[in-house]
């Protein structure tokens, strides 16, 4: 009976153009190599999901990057190998007895939790850091002929508001909580792409042209970045920003998409007050704009409603 093998759209579009098709940990340990190549004698530090909890990837860096990342809670780590007995024979092991799985591990009763507090970790209620239960240990990582020791660390929330996850470091001289904090590093990057999807239109691109996807990805990430400082300029002189809630959700702090409406706003008013059609160097046959310098009720609201648009 023949198989139907089932490819991606990534994987057809090398299939395409006649090239090997890369993962996203191949991809990344080409991209960390450059980076090490570009930056000698910096310490490199790569966190990543659980995409990117591959034994190949922290091999490949183990000696120009420290590599963080979220693994599976039935991960596969060993004890080191018992000494070797004298008048042993056959070659040494490379492996000792296998070590409890971080799910096994997470629900026994003999597991030593620390309770510690974590700067940035799970800041969803707008609080600066919070406590966390960890429990970590070393361990040997083998796989595909490849040994590696690595430290693990179990994270279990207190309030039993958030799910038990198990993380792995390929530096066992790290802390725990030096671990977890450069994972919740991560999470001020996760929103930055999530946003500038969502409003500047970032990996949505249309352009035919590799080249052209190219130039307009900085270019957008970097309009994020405007956006942000000027955004911070408006907050630092006038004391906030407006902040668009709703009935049931209220936000504290102001999001990219208010942001994003206050420098829009102060565009749009300025546009309102000197637009481009009425300027000296574009002569037209009005003598002034329509909008008024104080715009009427209902075209301010108008405005602050279009300026969330996407």
């Amino acid at each position: 009976m023949p198989f139907l093998t089932v490819l991606s759209r990534s994987e057809r579009a090398d299939v395409r153009r006649q090239r090997r098709h890369q993962t996203l940990p191949e991809k990344a340990t080409w991209a960390m190599r450059l980076v090490a190549r570009w930056c000698p004698g910096r310490r490199l530090v790569m966190v990543g999901d659980g995409a990117y909890a591959s034994l190949d990837l922290f091999w490949t860096l183990r000696d120009c990057a420290v590599c963080v990342a979220r693994c599976r809670m039935d991960a596969r780590f060993f004890n080191p190998p018992p000494p070797r007995r004298k008048g042993q024979k056959g070659r040494s092991r490379v492996v000792g007895t296998r070590q409890l799985t971080p799910r096994t591990r997470a629900v026994r009763k003999a597991t030593k939790w620390e309770r510690m507090t974590v700067p940035g970790w799970r800041t969803k209620d707008g609080k600066a850091e919070r406590e966390v239960d960890v429990a970590t240990g070393t361990a040997l990582w083998s796989a595909h002929g490849k040994t590696m020791p690595v430290r693990w660390v179990l994270t279990r929330d207190p309030a039993g508001r958030a799910e038990t996850r198990a993380f792995v470091c390929s530096d066992p001289e790290q802390s725990a909580l030096q671990i977890l904090t450069w994972y919740a590093m991560r999470w001020a990057v996760e929103p930055t792409f999530q946003e500038a999807r969502r409003h500047l239109g970032f990996e949505t691109q249309r352009q035919w042209s590799d080249r052209a996807i190219h130039r307009s990805t900085p270019l957008l990430l970097s309009l994020f970045s405007l956006v942000t400082l000027w955004a911070a300029d408006m907050a630092a002189r006038t004391g906030q920003l407006a902040v668009l809630g709703a009935a049931w959700y209220r936000k504290p702090d102001p999001t990219f998409a208010d942001c994003l409406a206050a420098v829009r706003r102060v565009l749009w008013a300025e546009e309102a007050v000197n637009p481009i059609l009425w300027r000296d160097d574009y002569p037209t046959w009005r003598a002034r704009a329509r909008t008024a310098e104080n715009p009427r009720p209902l075209q301010q609201r108008l405005a602050e409603l279009m300026s969330y648009a996407a």
